[in-house]
């Protein structure tokens, strides 16, 4: 479990392996992905405990933000706000279909025939189940997550007017950049 601290995570993926059963692969900013014979929900808490956050709490608070009661982003930090991505088909009753892509390392999304593939900035591609309007609709409700939890950051900590016009713009490119394909 000490890797999953060590590394800049981009996302977390649920697996099946042989003889073992349900598995997270982590994917990492260097490419050196691995796998944690824990399930993805055991992974989620333990990041949870680590970035000191309720996750409980916080998808009660961002469900209003976009309208969903589920498959609401994860925000452990301002810099890390993890979307779920639908990665497999369950093949048990609770076996998790969703991932966690986090949203800063998407770098461009394609339609492959009712299909997505995501390709993350650092090179590695992610085949999602979902159509291309649903993986932008969770890219969009990330950046809303991000935009809120910025918002709320600052009535901590001071920042600029330069500072949130640039913030606004980054989201605004990303959004013409990626969601009008």
């Amino acid at each position: 479990m000490k890797r999953l601290y060590e590394n800049i995570l981009v996302g977390i993926v649920p697996i099946y392996r042989e003889n073992i059963g349900d598995c997270t692969e982590i994917l990492v900013q260097d490419r050196n992905n691995f796998v944690l014979n824990y399930k993805l929900a055991t992974i989620i808490k333990a990041l949870e405990k680590y970035y000191m956050i309720n996750l409980k709490e916080s998808k009660r608070v961002y469900s209003k933000f976009i309208n969903a009661k589920n498959l609401v982003p994860i925000p452990f930090d301002q810099n890390n706000i993890f979307i779920p991505i639908k990665t497999r088909i369950p093949r048990f009753k609770n076996d998790p279909a969703f991932g966690y892509i986090n949203l800063k390392f998407i770098d461009n999304i394609i339609d492959k025939n009712g299909f997505t593939e995501i390709r993350l900035k650092n090179q590695h591609a992610i085949q999602c189940l979902a159509n291309i309007n649903t993986v932008e609709k969770h890219i969009h409700n990330g950046n809303i997550v991000m935009n809120c939890f910025v918002k709320r950051e600052m009535k901590t900590y001071p920042v600029s007017k330069e500072d949130i016009n640039k913030l606004i713009n980054i989201i605004c490119e990303f959004e013409n950049t990626y969601l009008k394909n």
